[in-house]
């Protein structure tokens, strides 16, 4: 049979007409999706919040995170300081969302005049006063904006953040374009993302036996860069073909003008030329394309086509050609019906008949049978390569998502199950902590209330005796001076002229009154008074060497005092003695 050019040139001219159509629609579709997303946005000028310091891990470069506050970005729902202290000991606290704005990063520089990243944040201005006045809120803000960078820009950053105190912005303030409405929880995948993510393979369908009618349909499919048939996944319907390679680079999804047979199909992959073979049976007489009439012939690659003479003519004779076939195939089941029969038959005779019967049966089986339409058809020969078990794969993969399933789950249990020994034990500790505390305190304040009572005690004791002391000492002032005449005006005139006068025993007070200074002790541990004891030692051992010298020297002077007295006497006493004498008849 011969293919007709027209209807080649025609199924080309289609498929052109086809992709360009694609092309119109995909650029039509970026178009409106693009003026969608300007529609649906608007720009913002947001206000200085707070400044986080933090670094990229692991190569400790500096990180500067600028939280700003804006009006026009909507807060969160309303989450009291209980609330949230129950969200972050939830399970998933990932149900709470805050919604925000992250900017694209910006290189500044620091104080030490080096460079650094920094990103803006934008979020809620009442959520942004919240978090300024209570810590929890503002670490739970911190930890959202730092998680949220990582997880849109693949970043991993420390948890050792610092809050800058007289800093709130780094750099300059630009603008930042916020959706005005949220989008859908589930969104429809869009044509264009999965037409950029993974393209058409070349590919080849072939029918064996290229005359005749279609007994198997074989598609080979070019996949360059696969080296794998596990990256594969193939489904083969009755009527289609679809195929995916991972990761999104190949997609194909043809139909076939036959009916097949989904249970007996086959397929291979050969890793030294990266073709996938699909061999599938087709079933008797189940052509259903409506350009095709059955046999069909490979034309090309990228398209299957049928082959076709003149229809008019070539349509009856295929008609009486298979009007023939099926009468000879009826009669053949017949005559094959019949001798079966006839066996039966002669199986209930008696000996001889059945040595008849099967002098009839080797006769019945010399005679000439009619020979099939396609004689010793057999099934194509699948080049060598790496056999591919569908089920097999699909079965493999369940087993280990299901392994890697139960893992997770045990892993979650045993971490719960530590997390939460680790919360009883802080609980316990917290406690336990708490109580000490409170005895410490306890004690601490009975000390304190001792000591005081002890300093005003010895206080009241010191002013009662220094009160009797003083009364003492008027009293013998008195009585010394009762007996003079003039006590009143001479006390008088000794006031007006010297002022008020000190005693030896005030002045001493006096002094030492201005040298006595409190130590200091309660608040001290003990080697900081064993350090103080040993000053006070050192000091007294200082004292008393010089009061040993002073008396020491006091002695010195005393005996050189009594020398010179003693000197002084004899030297008068000889003067006395020695001065005198007669001149002149007189003593002088």
């Amino acid at each position: 049979m011969t293919t007709d050019s027209c209807l080649l040139n025609s199924e080309l001219q289609l498929q052109q007409q086809e992709e360009l159509y694609q092309q119109l629609l995909l650029q039509t579709m970026g178009k409106i999706q693009d003026e969608n997303e300007m529609q649906d946005s608007k720009v913002i000028r947001p206000q200085p919040g707070m400044c986080i310091k933090t670094t990229l891990e692991p190569s400790k470069q500096k990180i500067f995170i600028n939280i700003c506050q804006s009006n026009s970005v909507p807060p969160p729902p309303d989450l009291s300081r209980d609330d949230l202290v129950e969200l972050l000991q939830s399970e998933d606290p990932s149900g709470y969302r805050v919604p925000m704005s992250l900017g694209e990063p910006h290189t500044e520089t620091d104080n030490s005049s080096q460079s650094c990243c920094a990103y803006d944040v934008v979020i809620n201005q009442t959520f942004f006063q919240t978090c300024q006045k209570d810590p929890l809120f503002q670490q739970f803000i911190i930890l959202v904006c730092v998680e949220g960078l990582e997880n849109k820009y693949s970043l991993e950053l420390s948890r050792d953040w610092k809050v800058l105190k007289n800093r709130k912005f780094l750099g300059s303030i630009g603008e930042q374009s916020i959706r005005t409405k949220s989008r859908p929880v589930i969104q429809e995948l869009q044509p264009q993302e999965i037409l950029k993510a993974a393209k058409r393979p070349e590919f080849t369908l072939l029918v064996e036996p290229s005359a005749g009618e279609a007994q198997y349909l074989i598609a080979e499919i070019k996949l360059p860069g696969i080296t794998s048939a596990h990256s594969l996944l193939l489904d083969v319907g009755e009527d289609r073909l679809v195929l995916n390679a991972r990761p999104s680079l190949y997609h194909l999804d043809i139909f076939y003008p036959f009916l097949i047979d989904q249970e007996s199909c086959m397929a291979q992959f050969n890793t030294s030329t990266q073709i996938l073979t699909v061999t599938m049976p087709v079933a008797p007489h189940n052509c259903h394309s409506p350009v095709c009439h059955c046999p069909c012939v490979p034309v090309g690659t990228h398209h299957f086509t049928a082959a076709m003479s003149d229809v008019e003519e070539e349509y009856e004779e295929e008609q009486t050609e298979e009007n023939e076939e099926e009468q000879l195939e009826a009669e053949e089941q017949h005559r094959e019906q019949d001798i079966v029969e006839e066996d039966q038959d002669t199986q209930e005779e008696d000996e001889g008949a059945h040595e008849e019967d099967q002098d009839a049966q080797e006769e019945e089986e010399e005679r000439p049978r009619p020979k099939p339409l396609v004689p010793n058809l057999a099934p194509p020969k699948i080049p060598e390569g790496e056999r591919v078990d569908f089920d097999d794969i699909h079965r493999k993969r369940m087993e280990k998502d299901l392994l890697e399933l139960q893992t997770l789950i045990e892993v979650h249990f045993e971490q719960r199950k530590k997390d939460e020994e680790e919360l009883i034990g802080l609980k316990d500790r917290i406690e336990r902590r708490r109580s000490e505390r409170a005895e410490i305190q306890r004690v601490r304040a009975e000390k304190e209330k001792d000591r005081q009572n002890r300093i005003a005690e010895e206080r009241h004791r010191k002013e009662e005796e220094e009160a009797k002391r003083k009364a003492d000492d008027d009293a013998k002032k008195k009585k010394v001076l009762s007996g003079m005449s003039n006590f009143g005006g001479f006390l008088a005139k000794a006031e007006l002229r010297k002022g008020k006068r000190l005693t030896g025993r005030e002045i001493k007070k006096k002094t030492l009154a201005e040298r006595r200074q409190p130590l200091g002790i309660d608040s001290m541990r003990e080697d900081a008074l064993r350090q103080k004891a040993q000053e006070m030692w050192d000091w007294i051992y200082q004292l008393e060497s010089e009061k040993f010298d002073y008396m020491e020297h006091m002695k010195h002077q005393k005996y050189e005092i009594v020398v010179l007295l003693n000197r002084i006497q004899h030297a008068q006493k000889f003067k006395k003695g020695h001065g005198k004498g007669k001149v002149g008849g007189r003593w002088k």
